[in-house]
């Protein structure tokens, strides 16, 4: 048999082609793209951050069983459309405002998973890939940036994870008032030649998690992820260690948070490879799932609950 040596740059190009067709073919993303609003960024005013995370907070805690029926009117409410799709409920602005997109699965979810994009398009393919990990089954939410970082008032005007009075804070904190012991992952991404060919860099932010939380979620992110380069923690890149993060910040003592830097690497072939994807949302949902660790039971990439041998 004739291997085929395929140089670097033209590999790359037929990865992006390929991601390309990848991301255009996730209906969520797409509807992300549609509601998206580069002309900057306002905080809502006290009362509509209040409707905002009321309703995230009613909507995920009685998604199991049934949404209920004023969550409409809600919505209107708050300035928000409301869309059901399949076994979804969706949230976001029709208007010009930058107030965030949010997914919410309807009936049984795996897991006490919160996915995040917070710099989707700045964070090359990292709102692509939280959409099609939600679209896969992962997570009972997901909550996406609907804005740039930078808008045209100035340099990380708009970015969410400096702004706690945004909506899409608000977002967050209903969802961490609605979910018991959840799992916040937000997912972002680095340039290697600014910070090292790693593969990831794990942090919790100031989110204050409990001893041992970063080492869990490295041995169960290793085996997905080590293959693109090793694993950093916080302390070994703190550039990228998110302490800054408000949602880091204000999900202290609420729930759990991880903060994750993906290489480009890495996000290039979880954007094409579903399989690949499949085994990081089993690995993001068995961090969820065990609060108190899986007591260093080896893990195989399969779609179970590590805790309950479901």
């Amino acid at each position: 048999m004739l291997a085929l040596e395929v140089p670097m740059p033209l590999l790359r190009l037929l990865l992006l082609v390929v991601a390309s067709w990848a991301s255009s073919a996730d209906p969520l993303w797409d509807r992300v793209q549609e509601v998206r609003q580069d002309s900057g960024i306002e905080d809502p005013t006290p009362a509509r951050r209040y409707l905002i995370r009321s309703l995230l907070e009613s909507l995920v805690a009685s998604a199991e069983e049934e949404i209920p029926s004023d969550t409409s009117a809600r919505a209107a409410q708050a300035d928000l459309t409301l869309e059901h799709q399949g076994d979804r409920v969706l949230l976001y602005t029709a208007t010009d405002a930058a107030d965030g997109f949010y997914a919410v699965r309807v009936g049984r979810a795996a897991a006490p998973l919160v996915l995040q994009a917070p710099h989707p398009w700045d964070d090359l393919h990292t709102g692509a890939i939280a959409a099609a990990l939600f679209e896969q089954g992962a997570g009972r939410a997901l909550l996406i940036a609907t804005s740039r970082r930078n808008s045209p008032a100035g340099a990380g005007v708009a970015d969410v994870t400096r702004r706690s009075r945004s909506a899409y804070q608000a977002a967050t904190l209903g969802s961490a008032d609605g979910i018991p012991n959840a799992l916040f992952v937000q997912i972002h991404g680095f340039a290697e030649e600014k910070h090292g060919s790693w593969s990831c860099v794990l942090s919790d932010g100031s989110s204050r998690q409990p001893p041992g939380f970063l080492e869990e979620a490295e041995r169960l992110l290793s085996p997905v992820l080590s293959r693109f380069g090793p694993l950093a923690s916080r302390w070994e890149v703190p550039d990228l260690a998110g302490t800054l993060n408000v949602q880091g910040r204000g999900l202290a003592g609420r729930a759990r948070f991880l903060h994750l830097e993906l290489s480009r690497a890495a996000r290039e072939s979880l954007l094409v490879s579903a399989p690949l994807r499949g085994e990081l949302a089993w690995a993001l949902e068995t961090l969820a799932a065990c609060p108190e660790g899986i007591g260093g039971i080896s893990l195989p990439h399969m779609h179970t609950s590590i805790c309950t041998l479901e």
